[in-house]
């Protein structure tokens, strides 16, 4: 019996890589100048969330969690990061 405290194994989403993907990805509304990422994570739940970071630990991987890149800090910019896009999450 699967339960929410032990819910069934997700797989983690493909990183996606191709520059025309990752593009949209690499600046948010601060005006500061785009980043570059490693790969972009498109999550649709918190498993996948899980699943994911499980995968990367021990690696020398950094995420960075991005929702609606409306920052005006540049926070949401990547610095080589792989960038984690929480936009599917329902």
């Amino acid at each position: 019996m699967i339960s929410a405290r032990h819910p069934e194994p997700v797989e983690p989403r493909p990183v996606v890589s191709e520059p025309e993907i990752l593009q949209a990805y690499l600046e948010d509304a601060s005006g500061s100048p785009p980043g570059r990422a490693a790969g972009l994570a498109r999550v649709a739940s918190e498993a996948e969330a899980c699943a994911l970071l499980r995968a990367a630990r021990g690696s020398d991987t950094t995420f960075l969690p991005q929702a609606a890149r409306s920052s005006l800090t540049g926070g949401s910019t990547p610095q080589g990061d792989v960038v984690l896009s929480v936009e599917r999450l329902t």
